[in-house]
């Protein structure tokens, strides 16, 4: 049989501490303190009027406190009746563009404002004029990272033939021409303008403009009194979502390469024995792939690159073997069969050939239909948790180099120039994570005893410029850590105040600028970023 190893034990630990606390749970209430109000949009029941026409014009209001928020309307032109968020607009006798802004301040003088460009016209004033934008439309305003969309212009003028479109934006790529178009986000959030300029035959230019934001995604878990759930949030602490909302133990979220699924495991029927799902990345269409199984719950498995198959560790037949199988519940195939021996923790190849793994204190790769099984390691000293670099030339893994702490190597595909990265021999070294660029890594890094005081660590492949980000965080193997797509920012879960739950931060990838993304009580974590 496999040795014991300090993971296994603390799995234990961790799911018994979870269980036993009653303090398990996704509240949210104050991470706005101190903070002024967020207007997540600004609308308008139409955008091009008839002169003295009505509308209403409503404002989407994120803070603490609603009921405790001001709200001041203005307008360039026309005039405003009502209070609160939600106004009525009456447009002026005179054709034109015209801007109605409001500002919202809260109880402590948070101040923020937005406005909206309304646009006033008569159906026979266009003669001789510049050609008349109507509505400017997005099929999304609130986007993910390279995500497309349509945006549409409608232009009112005498000849729409001989109209020219030139569109532009601030941030991210415009593909097409005319008056519809494909816009493609940034990889980087933010709020971003989508211009577009008409021109007429006789050189009438006029002009128009729509805001879009860009989010960044990350999943996590979080629970009340044992029930834990798979939740989705926004980089910025916005749009908090409870994706799997059922009274089972769903853990380990793992996106699909392109982003659009999600694989967890859960114990479906409060047993504690897990079992493989995905879901779409809105929660909906669930679907559970495994029965009769025992997952390993420390790792949830590995997607293939093609996004088509899900490997992962299971002791369904009485140990742990690696099994494959189709995103839609087919073809479930075992790579092997040892009898007395552990295989755990699989990670699929970039490429997609191969899949590594540990078994008996060892890394392992094997082809991903189960042929050519080969020992990489062969050692004497127990290695484990092997994964694969972004080109897929090197494997990174952890070796219990003096029977009690672990150290961090990384290793060609082939077993061949095998690297002690951190070369402690006090420190135990944990949970390493490629940067996407695969230029360095980060790791949990600390002493192994009860109080499990880790901190953040970054080092380059080479060994050089070990950067510790963290100082004496409350840190487990729980605490997964996780890249951004781009390599900026680090998301992970930890307790700096001992308040008996853990809490997301994010922190820049030089160390700087570390926050708290949900700052309560109760017990957050596993992290992972979409983009």
């Amino acid at each position: 049989m496999i040795k014991s190893n300090i993971f296994c034990k603390k799995i234990i630990l961790c799911l018994i501490l979870v269980l036993l606390t009653g303090v398990i749970g996704c509240s949210n209430d104050d991470k706005n303190s101190n903070k002024v109000p967020i207007i997540k949009e600004i609308t308008a029941s139409k955008t091009v009027l008839q002169p003295k026409e009505n509308i209403n014009i409503l404002v989407d209001i994120f803070a603490d406190n609603q009921e405790a928020l001001t709200f001041t309307w203005s307008a360039t032109g026309g005039t405003i009746e009502g209070a609160g968020n939600s106004v009525t607009y009456i447009a002026p006798s005179t054709a034109g563009k015209y801007t109605v802004e409001v500002n919202v301040e809260d109880v402590n003088g948070g101040v923020t404002n937005s406005s909206i460009i309304l646009t006033v016209y008569n159906d026979d004033q266009n003669s001789n004029e510049a050609p008349i934008i109507k509505e400017i439309t997005a099929s999304k305003t609130d986007l993910q990272p390279k995500e497309d969309i349509n945006i549409s212009v409608d232009v009112f003028d005498d000849n729409q033939e001989a109209l020219t479109f030139t569109w532009s934006a601030t941030g991210g790529t415009i593909k097409g021409t005319g008056n519809s178009v494909t816009y493609t986000a940034p990889i980087t959030a933010g709020k971003y303008i989508a211009e577009v300029s008409v021109e007429d035959a006789n050189g009438g230019i006029t002009n128009s403009s729509i805001i879009l934001t860009v989010y960044r995604e990350i999943v996590f878990v979080s629970g009340t009194e044992g029930d834990l759930d798979i939740y989705k949030i926004n980089e910025d602490s916005t749009n908090i979502d409870n994706l799997t909302n059922n009274s089972s133990l769903d853990i380990n979220p793992v996106w699909s390469p392109d982003r659009e699924k999600i694989a967890f495991l859960s114990d479906n029927n409060g047993n504690k024995v897990y079992n493989l799902y995905i879901m779409d990345a809105d929660g909906s269409n669930k679907i559970q792939l495994t029965t009769n199984h025992s997952i390993y719950a420390i790792f949830p498995g590995s997607w293939s690159p093609d996004g088509d198959k899900i490997v992962f560790a299971s002791k369904k037949d009485g140990n742990y073997d690696i099994y494959t199988i189709n995103v839609d519940g087919s073809n479930e195939i075992k790579l092997t069969n040892d009898v007395d021996t552990d295989n755990e923790c699989p990670a699929w190849s970039p490429d997609g050939d191969k899949i590594a793994f540990d078994s008996d204190g060892d890394i392992h790769i094997i082809d991903s239909d189960g042929g050519n099984r080969i020992n990489l390691t062969n050692s004497v000293v127990y290695k484990e948790s092997p994964i694969w670099s972004p080109d897929g030339s090197k494997i990174a893994f952890l070796s219990e180099d003096n029977d009690a702490n672990y150290n961090l190597y990384i290793m060609d595909e082939n077993g061949g120039n095998q690297i002690n990265l951190t070369n402690d021999k006090l420190l135990n070294n944990i949970n390493p994570v490629w940067s996407p660029d695969g230029s360095k890594i980060a790791f949990l890094s600390g002493i192994d005893d009860n109080n499990y005081i880790y901190d953040l660590y970054v080092v380059n492949v080479d060994g050089d410029d070990k950067i510790k980000l963290t100082n004496n965080y409350l840190m487990d193997i729980w605490s997964v850590v996780s890249w951004s797509s781009q390599g900026d920012k680090i998301v992970f879960s930890a307790d700096d105040d001992s308040d008996g739950g853990s809490d997301l931060y994010l922190i820049n990838a030089d160390g700087s600028n570390s926050i708290k993304l949900i700052n309560n009580q109760v017990y957050d974590m596993m992290p992972a970023w979409r983009q």
